[in-house]
């Protein structure tokens, strides 16, 4: 069992918060998925990724659609139908609500507290509570708190403080935070070994810090995962590149193979060789056995 006190839904909106102050902080919308389910954004049209969702209803009204259907497929082309959404990052949980209102069973772990009260929220207006396990945690190298730092016009940008990003903000700021920090191997107990799992990362440039030999082995040893979702842009959050390496090659040791996950490049294989510097995308990792096509079409 994970040693911590991390909260597990159902709960409140933690009391302690800096950006929600009350209700009239938050507004609760429909989205323009099929189906649709209810989502609690900031009521602040400056928050980049509020505002998406304060507007008229649209087309484009929504985060990540493109990804978003490249999951669903995975989840669909899994061969166990309880298969398992696995969100770490999830953010107001805008992928993890979709995948529960398609009826997956999520565990989705978020690391700041105001996030995760918006995510909490959303889950309670959907009467989601047997269909997703969150945890307010942080995924690390280490049981232990780190430090964050929270973008004032941006909820989906918050970012754990590591050695390349340090200066980011100022650290006596009241957009600095702590959260509890917990290994990879902590969570596999919320992973049935018998399910399959699909995996989306997205973790603002600390993903190779838990996604490595030391601290991953354990995860892909044991379970089947036959699809990673990853937001790769390491040059531009200036990571260190020898870790990003070593993430790498974990993936490709396991018979991982990177394709484009969206955009012109959808689709396309990744050369690992030189991924740090060329590649700023979102990234689909699959067994070296399937076929790029199931996925995206």
């Amino acid at each position: 069992m994970i040693k911590t006190t991390a909260r597990v839904l159902p709960l409140p909106v933690p009391d302690h918060t800096d950006i929600i102050q009350s209700e009239a902080d938050f507004q609760v919308v429909t989205t323009n998925t099929n189906p649709s389910h209810k989502l609690v954004v900031l009521k602040k049209a400056t928050d980049l990724l509020s505002a998406m969702y304060l507007k008229p209803p649209c087309p484009t009204c929504t985060f990540e659609p493109n990804l978003q259907r490249v999951m669903k497929k995975c989840l669909e082309h899994s061969q166990s139908r309880d298969s398992i959404y696995f969100d770490i990052g999830a953010n107001i949980g805008i992928h993890s609500l979709y995948m529960a209102a398609l009826g997956y069973k999520v565990v989705a772990l978020e690391a700041d507290s105001d996030t995760f009260g918006l995510f909490s929220r959303s889950i309670a207006e959907n009467n989601f509570f047997n269909r997703i396990l969150a945890l307010n945690v942080a995924v690390t190298s280490e049981r232990a708190d780190v430090q964050m730092m929270r973008n004032p016009n941006n909820i989906g940008n918050n970012q754990i403080v590591s050695a390349t990003n340090s200066t980011i903000g100022d650290p006596s700021s009241d957009l600095h935070h702590t959260a509890r920090g917990v290994k990879l191997d902590d969570l596999l107990p919320f992973l049935p070994p018998e399910r399959e799992i699909v995996l989306k990362i997205d973790i603002e440039g600390h993903e190779c810090y838990v996604m490595n030999k030391e601290q991953a082995t354990a995860l892909f040893s044991s379970r089947k995962i036959p699809c990673i979702a990853m937001e790769f842009t390491p040059k531009a959050m200036n990571v260190d590149q020898k870790c990003i390496q070593d993430m790498i090659s974990l993936l490709t040791s396991f018979g991982y193979v990177p394709y484009f996950a969206v955009g012109k490049l959808a689709a396309q294989k990744v050369e690992v060789a030189n991924m740090y510097n060329t590649v700023s995308e979102d990234i689909l990792w699959i067994p070296e056995n399937q076929t790029i096509a199931q996925y995206i079409t």
